[in-house]
């Protein structure tokens, strides 16, 4: 199931919204494209869950992503030759439940229009249970 949010990205309505894997939709997991900074080249994505986040990963391609990112689980990293985001903590810290800032990523300077995709999106909590189903939205500019 896909549920569409809204949301402002330098002038178009760009967001996609993705549900638990399973069958309960009390597990809930929303991801959505918060902000592209230009300027900075950098990629927000905003959360909203009805559980704590132990972990994620997802593949972003279209761009050429810097070694770096901003992101409260401290562990994992990015895979700068094939776009593999993976962040997870070992020290057993978890994005809480409710609204926040599930990541922010840096890329290389673009300066022509390009597409950038992000797919395979897999969210756990702390059981290792998947609250996202494989899914990818896009970002034309």
């Amino acid at each position: 199931m896909l549920k569409i949010n809204k949301s402002i990205i330098l002038g178009a309505l760009i967001a996609i919204s993705f549900l638990s894997a399973n069958d309960n939709e009390d597990n809930q997991t929303t991801i959505t494209l918060a902000q592209v900074n230009e300027v900075e080249c950098s990629i927000t994505l905003d959360y909203q869950s009805l559980e704590d986040i132990y972990g994620f990963q997802f593949q972003v391609s279209g761009v050429q992503l810097k070694d770096e990112f901003e992101c409260d689980l401290q562990s994992g990293g990015i895979n700068t030759d094939n776009g593999l985001v993976l962040a997870i903590d070992f020290g057993g810290a978890y994005l809480p439940q409710g609204d926040g800032t599930l990541i922010k990523l840096f890329y290389e300077f673009v300066d022509t229009p390009t597409n950038v995709e992000i797919s395979g999106i897999e969210i756990s909590e702390q059981e290792n249970i998947g609250l996202v189903a494989n899914s990818k939205w896009a970002k034309q500019g």
